[in-house]
């Protein structure tokens, strides 16, 4: 990299110098201005270089940071299967983030908490719960569109029961690691406006006050209770790569 200065001076009088090092490389037959501009020259040189070592850093350092996770993420996902087998989530998508919206989605949610709950509430197994929400999607699908008809809201209603991979997601005191869970999913109209979600098993959508014992029905061990409560030191580092895997896989689908 060469810079031109005004004014005749370097060894082969071109005017032009080498990329400059430090103020002691300023040449003595160098004019004024060209001083001046010779100085610039370094310090912006500097700063450049400055900048470039801070990002192939940054770079390295997530570089490193990402390998980290994904070598980390197969046992860190087989440590959190027991959580995944025994959850069932429910979310209520509402058409938009309007105020009216938002609004029908939490009568949406009230009404279908209140239609479901009585078959869930002495289901035994995660497995039993998703055989009797198969059987309700029809009546869930039904009881949202009543609301939405009494609201005088034309909006479509779509329900599923599927598989659907979420990031790390905290309801009350306890955190659902990112991963693959089976959820109810209750779309109204277009489903891209804020989603309210719980988890309908366990029932923890009903009374806080019998998360512990809800918990202890679904067959969480210690150490998974321990996970979803944050009680494990290591839970935060461990749900900080899950979400990191998460974004990933949703920005390469």
């Amino acid at each position: 990299m060469f810079f031109r200065f005004p004014g005749r001076f370097g060894s082969d009088g071109s005017g032009f110098l080498k990329r400059p090092r430090s103020l002691g490389d300023l040449p003595e037959n160098a004019p004024a201005a060209g001083n001046a501009t010779y100085i610039l020259n370094i310090l912006n040189f500097e700063r450049n270089w400055s900048m470039k070592t801070f990002f192939k850093t940054l770079a390295l350092l997530l570089s490193l940071l990402l390998l980290g996770g994904l070598l980390l993420l197969p046992g860190l996902k087989k440590e959190y299967e027991g959580i995944y087998e025994k959850t069932i989530r429910l979310h209520v998508l509402a058409n938009s983030d309007s105020e009216e919206d938002q609004k029908l989605k939490l009568q949406v949610r009230d009404q279908v908490l209140a239609y479901v709950s009585p078959y869930l509430e002495d289901c035994p197994s995660k497995e039993e719960s998703a055989r009797i929400l198969k059987e309700l999607l029809p009546g869930i699908e039904e009881t949202a569109r009543e609301v939405l008809r009494k609201e005088g809201a034309g909006e479509e209603v779509s329900v599923a029961l599927s598989e659907e991979f979420y990031p790390t997601r905290t309801y009350g005191e306890l955190s659902f690691p990112a991963g693959d869970y089976t959820s109810l999913r209750i779309f109204l109209g277009s489903g891209e406006g804020q989603n309210w979600w719980c988890v309908v098993f366990p029932p923890l959508c009903l009374d806080s006050s019998k998360v512990r014992a809800e918990e202890k029905k679904a067959g969480y061990t210690e150490e998974e209770t321990a996970l979803l409560a944050g009680k494990d030191g290591s839970s935060k580092v461990r749900f900080f790569f899950l979400d990191l895997a998460a974004k990933l896989r949703r920005l390469f689908d």
